[in-house]
């Protein structure tokens, strides 16, 4: 634990060495004397004896603002640093943090030559026109610009970005850059700032005071913290640098460096004074110090969308538990890793849509324990899953000097390409000989035969309704069922006991690579504390949803963005007693309940003006991803203005992605689309089922969300695949039919969509929804029918073939159609001849105009309104 903890300190010291930055630009008010004072000890001087890097001299007064709350620093144990005050010369954490720009000591060199590492060794300049068209040198007024507006594969590169991140804490409305925002006077920003410190340091009397007893905790904790208060403020703005890497982004990066650099100069048995004349000659820039290790959950499609027919009937439930437990797992794997290496929260720089990447120090000891951690893993896939998934590591060395510009893209390839193989090579069935043949991989005990929900999986137990379960789906319905209550989950030591902890809790029976997993309501936390000893408490993680757009999203404990919204049951938004919802079996519905999905299918339906039921019920998946990810991260960053990929940028394209998919979209369904049930959403991809027409629109307003995320970047864009399929289809048919429309899309050239077999652009697909509420329109007129809808359909086919000089008949069709059915119209609703010749004048204008201009795309709109105006039977 102890070594632990000291690398959890190198960590915070590294995490905060420009904590400096922010309290500067707040105008920490301080004397002018202890101000000088710290100028001499930690600011370097030009040649004139001028100082420079001032904000390095606000960094230790900065740690004494927030000491309150902080774990103790110079009292008990301090190692590795010594537990002397900050301006003494010793080597001390608060030294550590404000000396990197002025290093002495093995420690601060460390600090110092991460702080590099994480940009790149050199900071990145404006280019002449980008200088002329931004903030200006005001270092207050300057504002983030938006990583994903100056991203570029096949445009030419322009001048600076026009947007910018609000100066504010994270929310979801602080996800979304801004034109407009720059503060006019330097007045205002130093406001703005101000605000934002004031509100840092409250925020931090949040975090339990149990937990500063806890290293580790309290770090994973503060990360959130200095996330939440730190992602809008950009970390270089002097010397004409490029604004475009938040203060987090370049700190946590920081901080995973100098981690593991420190553990490898441990580690190296080195003398302290050979190891800074070699950080400070970049001698050792040239040795393998680092390693990084990509974890990367295989097989996640089987987990989540295999089933049997008790998977059928509860298939809203068992899939938002199997998602949820996707992300539990993929976070309790890197923290196994983590532990195993003696490595905090920190190191963990990436970790979104089932994959992590760690860095840690590249030691013998490492590698061996990485091996045991794969064997851990690969046991308990093969015992919970019958290794129908599985978790895969894999680790590339790298040197302080393969972080720079040119060298990063080439080293983030080898560990793609590592993990690559390393899923070929699962469960190393050959070992190291390709001849041999395996064994029987497991035997199996079905003596209660295979699990109900799952299909395969042997059961180990009867259910209280007498169906065979296995363990770990039982966790997944535990799962399904806690999350929609429950916002809070803490991972803690397998032998903790959770009885009788006087609140309620959901504790898995299963335990996840050392951990025992148990859910409770945020309200309960500093119950949770006292009941269960910090030392035994390895995480506590905030899952919880924004209730409103500028919520700040802190609570006092570590946030994991891994919930999905869900529609419950809610009588406002699905009364029981309505008719369309009759002859469905409410065993599984009740408040706090997701909605099952059969009674998703009936909101789409409706009502004709008789009262009688109208429409199929049917629902929609969609499915869609970012394009050309891949592209975006090894090219997108690379320009004449000498721009490129390093390891902050890398980490915040990551956490920007993901944020907008795992917290603005979930908080875009829960206010506007209360029926859009998530699969899952995180990572740059996303699976969504609901009513036909609500998640249409809903497909809409995300792409419109995106674009104003991307700030309008041609460049950046996804693509989505909808599928309509019956309720009681089996779950894994609504992933591969989405999947299938979404390949189509992809192959239709990129930021499309594709439904019904039909791709179009976005821009074509907003204007065929406008199609379609026209058609809507008539619908409610005058009642368009069926067979009426079906003569459109082959009217459609004929106006597409457009070299086929047979097919010109469709006019003619389009007319004959159209007057017959509108003088069947006229005569029972008793129209005047003249009113029904305009009305169908006008109907056969606009049919026309959309037949010219979509052909067979129209089926898009034709097939939703055909799934509307159908009777139900």
């Amino acid at each position: 634990m102890h070594l632990i903890d000291e690398a959890a300190r190198v960590a915070f010291a590294s995490l905060i060495h420009d904590a400096g930055k922010f309290a500067q630009r707040a105008g920490l008010t301080v004397s002018p004397l202890t101000k000088d004072t710290h100028v001499q000890l930690y600011c370097p001087r030009t040649p004139e004896n001028r100082p420079t890097h001032i904000h390095a001299a606000y960094t230790p007064m900065a740690i004494d603002a927030m000491e309150a709350w902080l774990p103790d620093l110079v009292g008990g144990r301090t190692a590795p640093f010594e537990g002397a005050g900050a301006l003494e010369h010793a080597d001390s954490l608060i030294n550590a943090a404000g000396a990197h720009h002025r290093p002495e000591t093995l420690l601060q060199w460390i600090v110092a030559t991460a702080d590099r590492a994480a940009s790149g060794f050199e900071r990145e300049m404006k280019t002449e026109e980008e200088a002329r068209s931004s903030d200006g040198d005001d270092y207050i007024r300057t504002r983030l610009w938006s990583l994903l507006e100056e991203i570029r594969l096949d445009e030419p590169e322009g001048s600076a970005p026009l947007t910018r991140k609000p100066l504010r804490a994270l929310s979801v409305d602080a996800l979304f850059p801004r034109q407009g925002i720059v503060p006019e006077k330097r007045t205002e920003g130093e406001r703005e700032y101000r605000a934002l410190w004031d509100d840092f340091l409250k925020a931090g009397r949040r975090i339990p005071n149990a937990m500063r007893r806890n290293w580790p905790l309290w770090l994973d904790a503060f990360d959130t913290l200095w996330l939440v208060y730190t992602q809008a403020i950009p970390s270089a703005t002097a010397f004409n640098a490029r604004p475009d890497v938040s203060l987090y982004d370049h700190s946590k990066a920081t901080a995973a460096v100098a981690t593991a650099l420190w553990a490898w100069c441990e580690a190296s048995g080195r003398d302290a004074d050979a190891l800074v004349r070699g950080l400070k000659d970049r001698s050792l820039w040239d040795e393998e110090s680092l390693l990084l290790v990509q974890g990367d959950f295989f097989g996640i499609q089987d987990f989540i969308f295999s089933g049997a027919a008790s998977t059928q009937k509860k298939a809203a439930k068992i899939l938002r538990g199997r998602s949820f437990y996707v992300s539990l797992l993929t976070e309790a794997a890197a923290l196994a890793v983590l532990e195993k290496l003696a490595l905090p929260a920190t190191s963990q720089i990436l970790n979104a849509a089932g994959k992590f990447l760690i860095v840690a120090p590249n030691t013998p000891e490492v590698r061996e324990r990485l091996r045991e951690a794969e064997s851990t893993f690969e046991a308990w896939f093969v015992k919970e899953t019958c290794a129908q998934a599985g978790l895969g590591l894999a680790f590339q060395a790298a040197t302080l000097r393969d972080l720079t510009g040119e060298r990063f893209p080439k080293l983030m390839r080898s560990i793609f390409e590592s993990l690559e193989r390393s899923k070929l090579t699962r469960y190393r069935l050959f070992d190291e000989d390709p001849t041999r043949v395996p064994g029987p991989v497991l035997e199996a005990d079905y003596r209660f035969g295979p699990c109900a929900w799952q299909g395969r999986w042997p059961a180990d137990a009867l259910d209280e309704n007498g169906l065979p379960t296995a363990r770990l789906t039982r966790d997944e319905i535990a799962v399904g069922e806690a999350i929609v209550r429950m916002d809070t989950l803490a991972l803690v030591d397998e032998d903790v006991r959770l009885d009788g902890l006087g609140f309620e809790t959901k504790v898995l029976n299963g335990v996840i690579f050392g951990s025992r997993a148990v859910f409770f309501a945020h309200g309960n936390v500093d119950a949770f504390l006292r009941a269960v000893p910090a030392e035994n408490i390895r995480r506590i993680w905030d899952f919880s949803m924004p209730r409103a757009s500028d919520e700040v999203l802190w609570r006092g404990l570590s946030r994991r963005s891994i919930n999905g919204y869900v529609p419950r049951l809610d009588d406002a938004l699905v009364p029981e007693d309505e008719p369309r919802f009759a002859g469905l079996s409410s065993e599984d519905i009740g408040h706090e309940r997701i909605l099952p999905f059969e009674w998703l299918a009936r909101l789409g339906q409706s009502f004709d003006e008789r009262g009688r039921i109208c429409g199929v019920p049917a629902l929609c998946a969609l499915k869609g991803d970012v394009d050309q990810l891949g592209r975006i991260f090894q090219e997108g960053l690379v320009g004449a203005g000498g721009r490129g990929m390093n390891f902050a940028k890398m980490a915040s394209l990551s956490r920007e992605f993901n944020a907008f998919f795992s917290i603005a979209v979930p908080f875009e369904c829960s206010k506007a689309f209360p029926h859009v049930y998530t699969v899952f959403a995180g990572g740059d991809d996303f699976f969504f089922i609901g009513p036909l027409l609500e998640t249409q629109r809903f497909a809409t307003a995300l792409r419109d969300r995106f674009v104003e995320f991307a700030a309008a970047n041609p460049e950046v864009h996804f693509s989505a695949g909808f599928a309509v399929v019956k309720p009681g289809m089996p779950v894994r048919r609504f992933s591969e039919a989405a999947e299938d429309a979404l390949s189509r899309a992809k192959n239709s050239g990129r930021n499309a969509a594709c439904a019904y077999g039909e791709c179009v652009s976005w821009t074509e697909w907003k204007a065929l929804l406008a199609v379609q509420e026209r058609l809507e329109s008539w619908r409610s007129a005058y009642g368009l029918s069926t067979s009426y809808l079906y003569a459109l359909f082959e009217i459609m086919e004929l106006a597409e073939r457009r070299d086929d000089p047979r097919a010109a008949i469709w006019r003619s069709r389009l007319y004959y159609r159209t007057t017959r059915w509108m003088e069947s119209v006229a005569r029972e609703r008793r129209l005047s001849s003249s009113a029904a010749s305009e009305a169908a004048t006008q109907l056969l204008g606009s049919l026309t105009r959309d037949l010219e201009t979509y052909g067979a795309r129209l089926r898009i709109p034709l097939t939703n309104l055909f799934y509307g105006v159908r009777r139900a039977r």
